[in-house]
């Protein structure tokens, strides 16, 4: 039997774990550290660290080489989704949206008002870009845009609120197109139906609701927009601690309403604007919305 030398240095013992991590990870580990598009930054983690967790490193490792440059991505911004904000180039779309009508796919044969259901011509469902900072939304459809099936198209009221939205930077569409092109804007309604002789009832705004509370959750908008007293009221009841009776959409015009999640920005409805009501409203917005980082009035994540 061999004997062991007692002036060699004492060897150090392998376990087949550390047989295992050195020819499977270490390789690993140095194949993605040499990938041209990782670079390594100070908040990347320190080598001994490397050495102790292979399996943290490898995930870390993977991740840091997800991560691009501004704007660096294979194809242009502008052809991967047209529904993208213009003034947000360096944020990744929020859905992959292939229709601007109805884009949540909402109840088209709702029946919830059998009085509405039985006079109505269709349900006009909202309209817009599904990711949108800003959501524009009035009574009832009018007679025009229900024949059109899109809000605010088809009449003297529907070109001056698209011609808003194009002063804004919102449509990139003649103000009578009838499938307006907008881009961070979406546009709908308390109530769906339109009843060719009155206005909508209290309970058939109640049974419409959970559309809007549907469309305002999933889009998660920044600045509501409410056209008119009734559409002021309903949204001050939910976003707002004033009580409902104490707005007056003529007094709030063009004014800013800082509420719970939201800010509103009441509008009188485009169908009652004068020329002067309309420049000041734009001009609010330009110069009081846009001027500062509205987003910065939730406490919430970046989409």
């Amino acid at each position: 039997m061999p004997t062991e030398d007692p002036h060699r240095p004492a060897q150090p013992q392998t376990s087949p774990t550390d047989a295992f991590t050195s020819f499977i990870f270490i390789p690993r580990l140095l194949a993605a550290w040499g990938r041209p598009r990782f670079a390594p930054t100070p908040t990347a983690v320190p080598f001994a660290v490397v050495e102790l967790m292979p399996f943290v490193v490898a995930e870390t490792v993977l991740v840091a080489d997800r991560t691009r440059p501004e704007n660096d991505i294979d194809e242009p911004l502008c052809d991967q989704n047209r529904f993208s904000r213009s003034h947000r180039t360096n944020t990744v779309v929020d859905a992959h949206q292939d229709k601007l009508s109805n884009p949540f796919s909402m109840d088209a044969d709702c029946r919830n008002c059998p009085a509405l259901a039985d006079c109505r011509e269709q349900v006009v469902h909202g309209y817009g870009d599904v990711g949108a900072e800003f959501v524009f939304v009035g009574e009832s459809p009018s007679a025009a845009a229900e024949a059109n099936g899109v809000p605010f198209t088809g009449d003297a009221a529907g070109e001056r609120l698209q011609r808003i939205l194009s002063e804004l930077g919102f449509s990139r569409s003649p103000p009578d197109a009838p499938e307006p092109d907008l881009q961070n804007a979406y546009l709908t309604h308390l109530t769906r139906c339109r009843h060719p002789e009155r206005r909508a009832t209290d309970e058939e705004i109640r049974n419409c609701e959970p559309f809007l509370n549907a469309e305002l959750r999933m889009i998660n908008p920044h600045i509501i927009v409410p056209m008119g007293d009734r559409a002021l009221r309903e949204l001050a009841i939910e976003y707002t601690t004033r009580k409902p009776d104490s707005f007056d959409v003529c007094a709030e015009h063009a004014t800013t309403i800082r509420g719970r999640g939201f800010e509103l920005v009441p509008m009188i409805p485009p169908a009652d604007q004068t020329n002067e009501q309309e420049a000041a409203f734009v001009e609010h917005v330009l110069e009081n919305v846009f001027s500062r980082d509205y987003r910065q009035t939730k406490g919430r994540r970046n989409r």
